[in-house]
């Protein structure tokens, strides 16, 4: 099964908030474009197997289930309908945050 990948308007915002980071602190398009170029990569693959990451440690703590995977620095934490046969993408946050909390989470 391919499953349609969104990428929710949070987790949008938080990846060009850091590529932009990346811009202005390394002084480099270069590195912050090859950091998002790869963070899409990896996030359009989860049409194939998103099942393949672990359930976020927080998980006790939700309703829905919740995925994650690492990109460098930074977590990428979705969810999976099968009924839609779609992957939504909530956020992309620094690893080392406050783990998520329900607050945290967009609308889905």
């Amino acid at each position: 099964m391919i499953y349609k990948v969104i990428v929710e308007i949070t987790a949008q915002r938080e990846a060009l908030e850091y590529a932009t980071y990346l811009m202005e602190e390394c002084q480099s398009f270069t590195t912050a474009d090859t950091w998002l170029t790869e963070l899409e990569d990896a996030v359009e693959n989860l049409a194939h197997m998103p099942r393949q990451f672990r359930v976020i440690p927080e998980q006790e703590h939700f309703s829905i289930e919740l995925r994650q995977f690492h990109h460098h620095s930074h977590r990428v934490v979705f969810h999976i309908n099968d009924d839609a046969q779609s992957v939504h993408v909530l956020r992309v946050y620094h690893g080392r945050r406050a783990p998520l909390s329900q607050v945290a989470l967009p609308p889905s």
